[in-house]
């Protein structure tokens, strides 16, 4: 099985929160740490917080996802608190503060990687490259293997913000959903 296809098992991790990124203590591996609601195709019940580790991790780089125009109305340190950004009125801006970023699209294997084919000829070992946006960075990482490892099975983001996500009317409070049959389908 090809590393593409290892990796679409897990659902090209769309749609998973991300709480932390870098580094692991011993330097070599890049791991993500997040939660989803998912699990693996094998186990969809399957929710809880997880370790998405990149094995021999010879280059990752991070770059903004948020516009300059952003960074520049989110500057003050209001904005790095959730609680202090409230107090303040909730002023608009990107909110850092929330501690974590929604993977949308997602993770994405880059096919015909030029830094994967540079490392790969420098380590002779073959190595991969994906890319992981989400709404606050993206992620470029270049790597030999993964591994996926829940640390527990619970969540305690994304079964709050995420799903499910219940209609409100114009005062705030929640609508009554429709019997399940009457839904209409996800797309």
């Amino acid at each position: 099985m090809s590393m593409k296809e290892r990796l679409a098992e897990y659902g090209d991790f769309v749609d998973v929160g991300i709480l932390h990124h870098g580094f692991a203590a011993h330097m070599r591996d890049y791991e993500v740490l997040f939660e989803a609601l998912w699990g693996h195709k094998d186990g969809a019940d399957a929710k809880g917080t997880y370790i998405l580790r990149f094995t021999h991790c010879p280059e990752a780089t991070a770059i903004t996802a948020v516009s300059d125009a952003g960074w520049k109305e989110a500057w003050s340190e209001v904005f790095i608190d959730h609680a202090q950004w409230v107090a303040a009125g909730e002023p608009p801006g990107f909110v850092w503060g929330t501690c974590w970023s929604t993977a949308y699209p997602g993770l994405t294997c880059i096919d015909g990687s030029v830094r994967a084919k540079r490392w790969s000829e420098r380590l002779a070992e073959p190595m991969h490259e994906v890319c992981i946006a989400t709404e606050a960075f993206e992620l470029r990482i270049v790597f030999h293997d993964f591994t996926v490892t829940m640390i527990r099975d619970e969540v305690t983001v994304l079964d709050k913000v995420m799903f499910p996500l219940k209609p409100r009317d114009e005062a705030g409070q929640a609508l009554a959903l429709p019997p399940a049959r009457a839904r209409p389908a996800r797309s």
